[in-house]
């Protein structure tokens, strides 16, 4: 789980903020707003955002990483 303020700032897009405070799941989308938007208040939610990529810049998992399903039941 992955605990986001509403105003945080998001890791790698500094002119977003997170709109909702909640706890989510590392993949689970939640709503963005824009501050440098002359249209919409800071939280109005324009946008989603994966938690993870939030939080931390990034995508949870790779596209180098190779994907091998547990074959053996």
């Amino acid at each position: 789980m992955i605990h986001l303020e509403k105003g945080e700032i998001l890791y790698n897009e500094k002119n977003m903020v997170v709109c909702e405070t909640g706890d989510y799941d590392e993949n689970q989308l939640v709503l963005v707003g824009e501050i440098n938007n002359p249209a919409y208040p800071p939280d109005f939610p324009l946008y989603q955002y994966v938690a993870y990529y939030i939080k931390y810049g990034t995508e949870p998992y790779s596209n180098s990483e190779v994907y091998s399903p547990d074959l053996s039941y």
